[in-house]
């Protein structure tokens, strides 16, 4: 069964649109929309803890968790399979670390700077944690851990503009704008793709996937 994106799958202290601001996008105009905040990420949980790190991650391990041992990052830590947490911190508090049950090791994209056109192979989802979280909830899951990279300020609103479901090779189309711009309106855009084949292998896309 898969889950809703919309502040399911992570949200401990994050969630959508603050106070007064504007709407990132139109009445209709998404399948699914959330917003992702720089303040409620594992970076900066990271940092409150001690350890702070030097930028984005670029490699994410998958291992065995030790719950006595290590601790939930936050910002996801309802992401759950079998009632445990998938996303950790390490014992030293100095990475972020997979549930080897969820995925195999993931590396870290980023599709709003990378070359147009050009597919990034991010690693692989088990077949479990697919169910679990379904294809759009796993997406959801994956920015708000940091391993597909959305902002270059204070956050980001994503949408999800298309899918398609109707073959193994799952396929989607997210546009989103930057939030925090200094000196700007909130209106940078940017577009990726994500596609999940049958083995459950993730790639991402930076300007979206042929018809999704």
């Amino acid at each position: 069964m898969g889950v809703v994106v919309g502040c399911t799958v992570a949200c401990a202290g994050s969630g959508g649109s603050r106070g007064s601001r504007e709407p990132a996008f139109e009445e209709g105009e998404c399948l699914a929309s959330f917003e992702v905040e720089h303040e409620h990420s594992p970076l900066v949980e990271q940092g409150e803890l001690g350890m702070p790190a030097a930028g984005f991650q670029v490699r994410f391990p998958a291992a065995e968790i030790d719950g006595q041992a290590q601790r939930p990052v936050t910002a996801v830590s309802r992401a759950t399979l079998e009632g445990q947490p998938v996303v950790w911190f390490s014992p030293q508090i100095d990475a972020v670390v997979l549930d080897a049950r969820a995925f195999a090791p993931l590396h870290g994209v980023d599709p709003t700077r990378s070359p147009v056109g050009q597919a990034f192979r991010v690693g692989r989802v088990t077949a479990a944690a697919r169910e679990a979280f379904g294809e759009r909830g796993l997406t959801e899951l994956l920015v708000r851990s940091g391993v597909i990279q959305t902002y270059w300020y204070s956050g980001a609103a994503l949408c999800l503009a298309a899918e398609d479901s109707s073959t193994p090779d799952y396929r989607a189309k997210w546009h989103g704008v930057h939030r925090g711009a200094p000196r700007k309106a909130d209106a940078e855009p940017f577009a990726f793709g994500v596609t999940i084949d049958d083995a459950g292998i993730i790639h991402v896309t930076r300007g979206g996937v042929p018809n999704p």
